[in-house]
């Protein structure tokens, strides 16, 4: 399996389809796209028999469905990559179905194990590892798009949606065992067992991130 990333697909990936990151919210922008890519790679980096350019691209192209639905993304980012014939140069058949896959099966909110290791490794990495990153993109999401909302709603909402993902029931897994993704998921866990003191956390970090908040 190659251990290096081709450098034309480095190459594709960063002229052709970086720049249509640019054009989405905060959370789902070229930032949070090249963070997910070196949290994959760096997940990828000490399990045997990985291809990394397939982790690279699947990383690289995972909310690029964006583009057409913002809620079912996860399939139309599949949908890109089944129809995208530039891959086909650096990928076979077999190979375009398994980034495929992998891109279709990042999304927590669809409740479901990844099919492959390329999967495991994108959902893991799509995921914040710090709890400060991750409730303020939250709180970001909230504010686009409820823009009538009060403060009080907004924070209310960050609340709903951490209890959705990361609650008793919550559908936020990992499916690679690192440490500090480990250390994450359970201060989250902690943050949504205890609405008064989520309330305290995210008013102080929105606090000290006011003057960068999109408005």
């Amino acid at each position: 399996m190659s251990r290096e990333i081709d450098k034309e697909l480095i190459k594709y990936i960063e002229e052709e389809i970086f720049p249509i990151y640019d054009t989405f919210d905060k959370g789902h922008d070229l930032n949070h796209i090249k963070a997910v890519i070196e949290r994959a790679l760096g997940l990828a980096k000490n399990i045997a028999g990985i291809n990394i350019s397939i982790v690279y691209v699947s990383a690289a192209l995972h909310d690029i469905g964006i583009q057409v639905q913002r809620k079912n993304h996860a399939l139309y980012s599949g949908l890109f990559v089944e129809r995208n014939q530039e891959l086909r140069k650096f990928f076979s058949e077999e190979e375009i179905t398994t980034i495929k896959e992998a891109v279709e099966d990042h999304s927590t909110s669809r409740g479901i194990e990844p099919r492959s290791i390329y999967g495991k490794i994108v959902c893991d990495a799509d995921k914040d590892d710090d709890f400060e990153t991750s409730l303020l993109r939250a709180y970001e999401f909230t504010k686009k798009y409820y823009p009538d909302y009060s403060e009080e709603e907004c924070i209310k909402n960050v609340f709903e949606q951490l209890n959705f993902k990361f609650g008793v029931n919550g559908k936020v897994k990992f499916w690679i065992n690192d440490v500090k993704q480990q250390e994450f998921l359970n201060l989250m866990r902690k943050l949504a067992d205890n609405e008064e003191e989520f309330n305290d956390t995210i008013k102080s970090i929105i606090n000290r991130n006011s003057p960068t908040l999109k408005k």
